[in-house]
């Protein structure tokens, strides 16, 4: 006889595939005619955009588009200039496990960029994608069992209670910003835009009943000319932005939030008192996945005093926990200035691949020699954790600190950056999914002994109650100091 427990389900999410892939692409541009010819680069700069995703029956498919700016110094070595190259790009994989009817998020993050002259009047770029792709689907996950309300057997039951973060929506909202941005105060005006890095911060979650409240700022690191100068600057400007999810469901707790550029638009704008004005539309996606703690009530094990039983087994992964965590990365760094430097002009950084463990920037200098010439020194810095974060999930690294100082004929350059990261507590656990009882075969119970005296070692009271007939709960109650040796044990019914 076959028994089946009585079990209580939710409907929640269940991550099939969690991976990473990466896109390589190899980009080739002409010097615009109205830009001087290259001498040497100065810094490279990297943009990515989500254009679409989709996820077909055994596959994932997406298209976006990269953007790669590059700064560099004339061949005369008196002037910096700039010019940009796109390319539209699409990436499709195979994913046996999914379906048409699974749930598909995906992030892309900047995995390396390489710039090289092929000559005065042209220049190729390698830029390497990440994809971290997540696939879900809709399931029934089994938060308590009890034995059938019918039963009349005598079965005894092992249970387990723990604690689980259980998924319980998946959606996303496309979102647009506009805003018009001052910039600092300067003497000189801006002249026009070279390029920027853009950051969604998240600064709060709130759930209010079916819907996340989301606020945070649109962070933009910009990159600019002055208008009489050939000479680059640099500002940091944010646009605050609040977004009203509907998650679809109130089993919600707390939620963890992607957002994703799908692209965007910067140009420089008169304002009414001659002053410059950023005119900004920003346009992005929110993915967003809600969460809610349960207590699990499960049955590990079973068996009869009358009969033989077998019990069958399931394992089901169970996330235990989940903590937001801010993962940050240091470098400090010095090194020796060249005999010919006079004067450090300007600098930048950009971040190279970083994961909570460790990570990579590029220190961009542009400097005057004592005769008057521009040149550039670039330099590689290793990043390094501040603290031990553990299995951390965490993307989207921004710089947050770069300082450099002259010290003794050295230059010290100092870096941070840091991201918000996932820290998952998982296990997987074994539950009892049947009872197979032998009518047939029923033990001859007066042939036990009534009490039993047993030297335990390692055994459980469970795996004694189990294997001398008896019960946990007759065994405890004979034996209430657990420390006394001997254990004694009844027979049980």
């Amino acid at each position: 006889m076959e028994l089946q427990f009585k079990e209580t389900s939710v409907q929640a999410f269940q991550d099939l595939t969690r991976m990473n892939k990466s896109v390589q692409l190899a980009m080739e541009s002409v010097v615009p005619d109205t830009k001087d010819d290259i001498g040497r680069i100065l810094s490279v700069r990297p943009e990515v955009y989500l254009k679409s995703k989709e996820l077909r029956s055994k596959t994932v498919s997406f298209t976006g588009e990269a953007q790669v700016t590059v700064l560099y110094i004339n061949e005369d070595e008196t002037a910096v200039s700039f010019f940009s190259v796109s390319q539209s790009f699409s990436q499709e994989w195979e994913c046996p496990a999914a379906l048409d009817s699974d749930f598909l998020q995906l992030r892309l993050q900047i995995g390396s960029v390489q710039a090289r002259i092929l000559n005065p009047r042209k220049l190729s770029a390698d830029l390497e994608i990440m994809a971290d792709f997540t696939i879900s689907r809709s399931v029934e996950s089994v938060i308590s069992q009890e034995l059938p309300d019918a039963n009349r057997t005598p079965i005894h039951v092992q249970r387990s209670e723990q604690n689980a973060v259980l998924t319980t929506a998946i959606c996303e909202k496309s979102f647009s910003l506009n805003e018009q941005l001052p910039f600092p105060e300067t003497e000189q005006k801006p002249g026009y835009l070279i390029g920027k890095d853009l950051h969604y911060l998240i600064r709060e979650r709130e759930v209010v009943g079916s819907r996340l409240l989301l606020k945070g700022d649109a962070q933009i690191d910009l990159l600019y000319m002055l208008s009489e100068s050939s000479i680059p600057c640099s500002c940091r400007l944010s646009i605050p932005f609040s977004q009203l999810i509907d998650l679809g469901t109130e089993q919600v707790e707390t939620a963890e939030v992607w957002i994703e550029a799908t692209s965007d638009y910067l140009s420089l704008i008169d304002s009414l008192d001659g002053s410059k004005l950023l005119d900004v539309e920003l346009h992005a996606l929110a993915q967003v996945r809600s969460m809610r703690n349960q207590k699990l009530q499960l049955i590990t094990d079973g068996y009869s005093n009358q009969m033989p039983c077998e019990c069958s087994f399931c394992e089901q992964a169970s996330c235990e926990r989940i903590r937001q965590v801010s993962v940050r990365l240091r470098s400090e760094e010095r090194f020796d200035l060249p005999e010919e430097f006079q004067d450090l002009v300007f600098s930048c950084a950009t971040m190279g691949s970083c994961s909570a463990e460790q990570g990579s920037a590029a220190a961009d200098l542009l400097c005057k020699s004592k005769d008057g010439k521009l040149f550039v020194m670039r330099r590689k810095l290793s990043l390094q954790q501040e603290e031990d974060y553990g299995s951390v999930d965490a993307t989207d690294f921004r710089l947050t600190d770069f300082h450099i100082s002259r010290v003794d004929g050295q230059l010290v350059l100092s870096l941070c950056a840091e991201a918000v990261g996932q820290l998952r507590e998982t296990n997987t656990i074994r539950l009892a999914e049947s009872l197979t009882l032998d009518e047939e075969q029923r033990y001859n119970a007066a042939s036990y002994p009534s009490l039993t005296a047993v030297w335990a070692q390692t055994e459980s009271v469970w795996e004694l109650a189990k294997q001398y007939h008896s019960s946990p709960e007759a065994i405890c109650e004979m034996n209430p100091d657990p420390d006394h040796r001997p254990i004694m044990i009844p027979k049980a019914k």
